[in-house]
Parts: C-alpha cells; structure tokens; sequence
C-alpha cells in the first residue's frame, strides 16, 4: 500500500525503506517527534512532583542506614537541613527535573525508535529493537546499583574522609544532597548503557572492536570526566565511580569480542547485494564451481 504525500501525490515505495517521503513530510514528522517528546517529559515531571514526597523519603533512606549502622562515635553522622526558605522550591525542582527524565526515558526511546524505524532495513530494525528494549533493562539495573550500593559507599566514604581531616560537619544542605544522590541515580542508569551501544554501533558495522580497543585512552578521561561531573564533592569518590564505569567499559569489549562471529551489518549487506549468477556463468568446466575438468575430482570413476 502506497503512502499519500502532503501535496496528495502518492508516494513510491522503496523495497527495503518502505515509502519515500518529500522532504515537508519528514519535517512533519520530526514536528510531531518533538511534540510528542516534549508531552512525554510534561507528563512524567507532572508525575514525579505529584510524588515528591516519596521520591524524597526514598532519596533520604540511604543515609537514614548509614545512621543507624553508625557504630563509631568519633564519626558523625550528618543531619540534612534547609539552607534558606528557597530550600524546599529547590528541592521540588530537582526532583522534578532528574525524575521526569528517568521516568520518560522509555517513552522517550520508543517514540525514537519509532520515528527512525521506516529508515532502517530489516536487520537495523531489529538491532534498533533489541537495544532499546535491552537498553531500559540496563538503564534500570544502572540505577539500582548507583541506589544500592554507589550511594551509600560514596556517603560512607565522604563522612569518614571528613573525619579523618577533622571537619566533622553536622549538616548538610537538602538540595545539595537530593541533587547529588537524583544526579548520581541518573548518571549511573545512563553510564549502564555503554554496553547496549557498543554492541549495536559494532553490529551495524559503525565501527569495529578493533576501533574500540584503540580508543581505550580516550575511554579512560571520558570516565573519569562523566565521575567527575557526577561526584564533584573529592577526589576519591570520583575514583570510587571512574573505575567502575571504565570496568563496565572493559566488560562491554570482552563480551563484543566473543560475539565477533556473528555477522555483521556490513557483511551481510555486502553477500546480499551480490546474487549468485547461473551454473553456465560460474563454470567453464562440466563441473558446478570449477574454471576446468581437472579442478574437481569427478564423484564417480
């Protein structure tokens, strides 16, 4: 079924692409990709300041933990406070903005996998659904881990370093707290999808493993610049998330290295724009495949 263009004309299909669009008619579809991104995230910061509340109690668990596992008397836990009476406008805010990307971030991806699946041939429709389905479960699992087990480390960590230095400090600001632990949940669960990206850029054939191996220098500062970004209190907390997120760097190469034998987006274009011609074209001989008679030993004597 052929499509009908804005002008009413109708328009040619491809046989791998589908129907070929004038350029106005994407426009308008990349009109109503926004639109529709943009009521995505309306919808799901409307819903996580709904939800506020809990959002914050949940933000707050881990060092409530930390507190009550608190055995060292020389080492203070500190209690979160408001810093002015703009505190709990900040704090909405914050959580308003971290939350709503992470909630729309499916719809988000779906919406894009839509608007570019007519483009893509049948292979990259089905590379593009894999990682976005695989790309929600990794970005869950990465903010799981940044929730269970980064947070209350780096918290850990920033209240024995401040020890150590003698600056015990009683108090902590809530939205300077509610945005780093929302910034870190959010980073980390974005941070868990190089594993996904790696492995579609290397099926579609963008780049090979070789590539990513050579890259690896540049791997490293881009690590510890998304830690940096994400932890800006120390130093070592931007070494405790660094290294983590260039392991997960390391573990993507070796899984995309066993899997090097599958063929690739490129390979498998190359084989099927060459069909193979007739038995008469191929062989000189009487035999399929040969240039002579010599080159294949008969079947029977």
């Amino acid at each position: 079924m052929k499509a009908i263009a804005s002008t009413g004309e109708l328009c040619p299909e491809s046989e791998d692409f589908g129907p070929v669009k004038p350029f106005l008619d994407h426009l308008e579809d990349l009109r109503w990709l926004l639109i529709r991104c943009f009521i995505a995230l309306v919808i799901s910061m409307l819903l996580c300041l709904t939800a506020a509340d809990q959002i914050i109690g949940a933000v707050m668990e881990p060092l409530e933990q930390i507190r009550q596992s608190q055995t060292d008397e020389n080492t203070s836990v500190p209690t979160i406070e408001q810093r002015g009476p703009s505190s709990p406008f900040s704090v909405a805010m914050k959580t308003t903005f971290y939350g709503g990307i992470a909630v729309a971030l499916p719809m988000l991806l779906a919406v894009l996998g839509v608007y570019v699946q007519p483009a893509l041939k049948p292979l990259e429709r089905t590379i593009l659904s894999k990682s976005i389905a695989w790309g929600i479960g990794l970005f869950l699992l990465g903010a799981a881990t940044a929730y269970f087990i980064v947070v209350p480390m780096i918290l850990r960590a920033s209240i024995q370093f401040s020890a150590w230095l003698g600056l015990n400090s009683s108090v902590w600001f809530v939205d300077d707290y509610v945005g780093f632990v929302l910034r870190l949940l959010l980073g980390l669960g974005l941070a868990f999808e190089i594993p996904i990206a790696l492995w579609a850029v290397v099926r579609l054939g963008i780049v090979d493993i070789a590539s990513l191996r050579r890259a690896r220098p540049y791997a490293i500062i881009a690590n510890l610049i998304v830690a940096a970004w994400l932890t800006p209190t120390d130093f070592t907390s931007c070494l405790a998330l660094g290294i983590p997120l260039h392991l997960l760097f390391e573990i993507s190469l070796l899984a995309i290295g066993w899997g090097t034998n599958a063929p690739t987006h490129e390979a498998i274009a190359s084989t099927s724009d060459e069909p193979p011609g007739p038995r008469s074209e191929r062989s000189d001989g009487p035999y399929p495949g040969s240039d002579s008679p010599n080159d294949r030993t008969p079947c029977e004597p």
